[in-house]
């Protein structure tokens, strides 16, 4: 498995990404957490560092004390896993785990995915809601419904709980920004974290209603059927240019994105069913699929590119790129 990631598991169909170990049946949040190789604890610790002082032409190494900065440590290897203030609380994985049953219910979401990157800086949960979601006005389109919590151990994220989904007909992972961060709740590394259950519950809303709140946008989506001119808004919204001028001060490899946009568009997976085929909806899974399975990502020290890729997708600039094909279509069809 890619030096990117420490620990892995998944349920059921291997992931998109391709990565993990798969385990043969549903999980608790205590079998899950074990399976995921993430039960282990992290500790803040006071932070040194050493002087050098010349004293008669020799040096004298002096151990001194760093106020208010700490050192996250993961303590069954002693790895150092980031610098953080004296403010900051670390939430421990089981803790991640249980705050997620509290939000979810308990039994009611099935551990899909979860593990660690790096040396275990930034764990991540994803959980399958039950139930599937057909996207309105077409015939065979299908997403899975899912809630993603991530933490950083590092100081360099705040805990995340959003909601997200999977498009069936080819696996891909669409995290949308709808209504702003509506389906997105952040909270900071502080001692009162497990008391913000019910603000997590209240931001996100009953987990349904938001599905269905989303399905509607979906819907305006698919019964927005694009022209040559649309493509064009959707691309230029998109930040590609699509007039003779600007083509041709374009980069290659900008216009090779473009042109990979325009043939997933067209032909993607999935893009050719009915209600599907040439509508908004199609310009913006040609994004999703791009980012998950087509867009060029560094190898890490063993070759591999697919931590990479799913700290992307989830975390960095894929994602971006995700909400920002969503936000384009939305304000074409407002």
């Amino acid at each position: 498995m890619s030096a990117n990631v420490q620990t892995m598991m998944y349920t059921g169909q291997v992931p998109w990404h391709g990565i993990g170990k798969k385990v043969e049946r549903e999980l608790t949040a205590a079998n899950a957490i074990k399976a995921a190789g993430l039960n282990w604890t992290v500790e803040k610790r006071e932070m040194w560092f050493v002087d050098k002082i010349k004293q008669s032409k020799k040096l004298k190494k002096v151990a001194s004390l760093v106020p208010n900065r700490f050192v996250v440590v993961k303590t069954d290897t002693e790895t150092p896993l980031g610098v953080v203030g004296n403010k900051y609380t670390a939430l421990q994985n089981i803790e991640a785990f249980s705050f997620f049953d509290a939000v979810v219910g308990e039994k009611a979401a099935i551990y899909h995915t979860a593990g660690a990157l790096g040396q275990g800086e930034r764990i991540w949960i994803l959980a399958k809601i039950p139930g599937l979601m057909k996207v309105k006005g077409t015939k065979d389109d299908v997403l899975e419904k899912y809630m993603l919590l991530c933490n950083g151990h590092d100081g360099s994220i705040q805990v995340m709980v959003c909601l997200t989904n999977v498009r069936v007909v080819c696996q891909n992972t669409m995290m949308m920004a709808i209504d702003g961060a509506k389906n997105i709740f952040k909270m900071r590394h502080t001692a009162n974290m497990g008391e913000r259950v019910e603000d997590v519950r209240e931001t996100l809303g009953i987990v349904n209603k938001w599905y269905d709140d989303f399905n509607d946008k979906l819907g305006l989506l698919t019964h927005y059927n694009m022209k040559q001119k649309d493509l064009d808004t959707f691309l230029q919204g998109m930040g590609f240019a699509t007039d003779a001028e600007s083509m041709e001060k374009a980069s290659t490899r900008e216009m090779n994105v473009k042109k990979k946009l325009i043939e997933l568009f067209e032909t993607g997976p999935g893009n050719e069913l009915p209600g599907v085929k040439g509508t908004l909806w199609a310009a913006v899974n040609a994004v999703t699929d791009y980012v998950d399975h087509h867009k060029t990502f560094r190898k890490d020290g063993n070759g591999s590119t697919s931590m990479n890729r799913l700290n992307s997708v989830w975390f960095g600039g894929g994602n971006d790129m995700k909400q920002r094909a969503m936000k384009v279509a939305s304000l074409m069809i407002d």
